[in-house]
This record gives structure tokens, C-alpha cells and sequence, in this order.
């Protein structure tokens, strides 16, 4: 059940119900801030919805501003709580056993890392060219059946960028093999368990220093 709640510069008229609940309902504001607009639309149409015992749902991807004619579009579902509830359960228990099938397939993580002092940097500088003396470095990852060797501005692609480095999802067999190209850069690799999360292998090097290991 859709419900569209459209805010554009008009003069403010209260909600209009141009269906019955199963149809669309349209707002529209005028020297409204866009907050407050979207939330008496959003009161409006949950009185709606809470009328037949149901609840209302945004629906992010359906909800856009149309820059042309000024004119936000909201769009709610009136969904059955317990149908609701079902979905959401049902949801959870796919993603946990997406992430179990994960970590069973890739029970190391490798976590690479540049940093000077206390700060860290984004990784590929540890592999890039110091100076017209100094080639870039680079990155070889082996995990299972899978092999690359990236060049430095292709270490970002090696897996996923947190907080603390780039992350590779690795095998139950794998190699990595990295060299620090830069003189005041660190160059960090950790190798943690997926589910413990317990490091069994660390080390960092200065410029020209090598990093191997393998299982």
C-alpha cells in the first residue's frame, strides 16, 4: 500500500486524500522549512495508515526531490506489523547466515596500514614512488585460487578501507608479500582471525623493508 506525501512551493493546504488508503495522498507547502513539512506529511499519512491497523514504512529509494519542479516526494508503505516484524526477522537471519558462510570461507582477515607517528594515512602511499631514486612498491595477494599483484595506486582495490588500514578477506591458504617505498612512512600488516578476531601474525617495516607471509 503506497502512500505519497509531495511537499512543493505551494501555499500550505491540509492533507488531501485524492484515494482511499490504498492510493496516494498529496501535501503540499509553501514557507515551510523542509523538516517540519516532511513531518506533518509524515503525521498526516501515519494517521492514515494507524486507521487500519498498520504501520507506515518510508520507502528511501521510491522518496526523491525532483529539482525541476521544486517538489519533494515522500513515500510510505502501510505495512501489517507482523508482517513487518516477519521481514525484518527474516532479514536478520539471512545476514547472519551470510556472514557465517563468510567467515567459514574466509577465516583470516589481513589489515594493511601506513602511518607516520600516531596518525595513519590512506595505505597506497607505502607502496608509492618516494622520489625520481625511489620506485613505487607493490602488493601481491594469493588467497586460495585467487592471485593479484597490484600496483600502488591499486592497492585501495586490494579490499575494503576502515579506520585502521585495508582490509583482505583472506582463505584458509593464503600469501601476501608487500615493501615500503617511503622514508617517513611506516608499513603495517596484521593478520587476524575473522570470527575471534585474535592477531596470530604483525609486523611493520621502514622504507625498503619486506613483509612476507604465508599459510
Amino acid at each position: 500500500m503506497a502512500i505519497a506525501a509531495s511537499l512543493s512551493g505551494c501555499s500550505y493546504n491540509s492533507l488531501s486524500p485524492v484515494a482511499d488508503t490504498a492510493g496516494e495522498f498529496v501535501e503540499q507547502v509553501g514557507d515551510v522549512d523542509l523538516p517540519t513539512a516532511k513531518k506533518k506529511a509524515y503525521d498526516s499519512v501515519l494517521a492514515a495508515c494507524s486507521k487500519s491497523g498498520h504501520e507506515a514504512v518510508i520507502d528511501r529509494e521510491g522518496s526523491v526531490y525532483d529539482n525541476t519542479g521544486g517538489t519533494y516526494k515522500i513515500i510510505f508503505h502501510c505495512e501489517d506489523p507482523k508482517k513487518l516484524a516477519a521481514e525484518i526477522e527474516e532479514k536478520n537471519r539471512e545476514n547472519a547466515q551470510a556472514e557465517i558462510e563468510f567467515e567459514n570461507s574466509h577465516p583470516y582477515m589481513a589489515i594493511i596500514s601506513c602511518s607516520a607517528g600516531n596518525g595513519t594515512i590512506n595505505p597506497e602511499v607505502c607502496f608509492a614512488p618516494n622520489d625520481q631514486y625511489s620506485p613505487a612498491t607493490n602488493l601481491e595477494v594469493r588467497s586460495g585460487d585467487f592471485y593479484k599483484l597490484y600496483q600502488y595506486y591499486e592497492v585501495p582495490n586490494s579490499g575494503k578501507m576502515t579506520g585502521e588500514g585495508i582490509e583482505i578477506p583472506l582463505g584458509g591458504s593464503f600469501s601476501i608479500k608487500a615493501q615500503d617505498s617511503q622514508q617517513y612512512y611506516i608499513l603495517s600488516l596484521k593478520i587476524i582471525q575473522t570470527k575471534s578476531h585474535k592477531i596470530i601474525y604483525q609486523k611493520s617495516v621502514g622504507q625498503y623493508g619486506f613483509i612476507s607471509i604465508s599459510k
